[in-house]
């Protein structure tokens, strides 16, 4: 209530076995009320399956962390003030990729993201030198792991975590099972 939640839902695992579960308020407004089989946008903590996939994409070398990202995009991605300094899946992974953290709205897609990149989409920071949390450079991360990988996000983690472990989740809504449960998106 403090803070303004509309819902709320809460797990406690012990030893890797859910031993406690609590929902609070709603998963749409006033209308339905927040249950544990409700299915909630992760938002940022997205970052972590892209992380996922940024590794299980390594595993199959498919990607290395220190290389160019320019490799993958077939353009020069480079920070006009650092020419010398290589944008990486590494910095892209640890925040210091010195990539223009874009605002809410700009378009991600492919060929937005590189107009963008090639024609200077950076801060005054160094790659690999100063941290700065980035979500649109997330999305860069995102399309580079997929041009490496030659899948999608949403099927590479589907195929090697979410169903393996029977995790009912995906990037597309669409894919989801009974989107009827989907948490409405308040902002």
């Amino acid at each position: 209530k403090r803070h303004g939640a509309v819902g709320v839902q809460v797990a406690v695992i012990e030893n890797g076995v859910v031993t406690d579960t609590f929902t609070y308020g709603y998963a749409t407004k006033d209308t339905d009320p927040m249950t544990t089989d409700h299915k909630i946008r992760t938002a940022s903590i997205t970052k972590v399956a892209v992380g996922t996939a940024a590794w299980l994409l390594y595993e199959d070398r498919k990607i290395a962390l220190d290389t160019d990202i320019s490799h993958y995009w077939n353009a020069d991605i480079k920070n006009p003030t650092y020419p010398e300094d290589k944008i990486t899946v590494r910095t892209l992974l640890t925040h210091t990729s010195s990539i223009y953290d874009a605002p809410y709205g700009t378009p991600r897609k492919y060929d937005d993201i590189k107009s963008l990149l090639t024609n200077g989409g950076y801060s005054e920071s160094r790659p690999g030198h100063k941290w700065k949390y980035n979500n649109y450079a997330f999305a860069v991360l995102g399309i580079t792991l997929e041009r490496a990988g030659g899948v999608t996000l949403n099927h590479l983690l589907h195929n090697r975590v979410f169903a393996p472990l029977d995790i009912d989740a995906a990037f597309s809504t669409g894919d989801i099972k009974n989107t009827d449960l989907l948490a409405t998106v308040y902002r």
